[in-house]
């Protein structure tokens, strides 16, 4: 398969899914909207998969780059390519589907509980993971349910999971981080955040090997459910 992977910038990449991507044969393209190399056009692709960034949905009228990539997720959704979306990608998708993106109220890093909602265990995707995990979590805006999407999993502070028709999911947790992109993070981000720096690489240290098992059976189970639907006879 010919994946799409569109990130917003160079140190929030697209860590351990390109890698696994690639390692089970597909073809991966990077391409960036928020840096100059948009894709053309992206639904040429058999599947998308979004990134995050630091960059915020309330700046979209001084980037003009976030009415570009949401106009082309508009015509993702439309015409039923399977798009994955974590983070600013989740909050992309959010706000393309008709939902909402808005702070808060405080920043939300390192490792957190998420519990699926009572539709997650049946969902093709996060089916997949146990009904509570601890997921490695960088956010301070959040996304409301679009009309007709589907509740996946949630934190005690927001919704971190969504699924849009049979092939759109938005994640606001990180299971494409690997150790050194989270050390990269917290070396930083994470004082100015009002987190020690000390005990934050010690947590990745402790917890990132369970937590990119978890990715990986994620990022595998999305490559199957898009491979599935890229076959002519499961689009007749």
């Amino acid at each position: 398969m010919r994946i799409l992977s569109l990130i917003h910038e160079s140190d929030v990449p697209s860590g351990s899914f390109s890698t696994t991507a690639r390692e089970l044969g597909n073809t991966v393209d990077e391409h960036s909207f928020s840096l100059g190399s948009p894709p053309s056009p992206a639904d040429t692709y058999d599947a998308v998969m979004i990134f995050g960034g630091t960059d915020n949905l309330d700046e979209r009228g001084a980037k003009p780059w976030m009415d570009r990539e949401l106009e082309e997720l508009g015509r993702l959704i439309a015409g039923g390519t399977p798009v994955l979306g974590i983070c600013l990608g989740g909050q992309l998708i959010a706000e393309a589907a008709g939902g909402s993106v808005f702070p808060m109220g405080h920043e939300s890093v390192g490792w957190q509980e998420v519990e699926l909602t009572p539709e997650g265990p049946n969902d093709p995707l996060l089916g997949a993971l146990p009904a509570r995990f601890r997921a490695y979590l960088w956010h301070e805006y959040q996304f409301s349910l679009p009309e007709k999407a589907v509740p996946l999993g949630r934190s005690d502070d927001c919704l971190q999971a969504f699924r849009l028709g049979d092939c759109v999911w938005a994640l606001q947790f990180h299971p494409e981080v690997t150790a050194e992109i989270a050390d990269t993070w917290i070396e930083e981000h994470v004082e100015a955040a009002g987190f020690d720096r000390r005990r934050s690489h010690g947590e990745v240290a402790r917890d990132i090997a369970s937590w990119s098992q978890l990715g990986g059976v994620l990022c595998r189970r999305f490559l199957v459910i898009a491979e599935s639907l890229s076959r002519p006879e499961d689009r007749a």
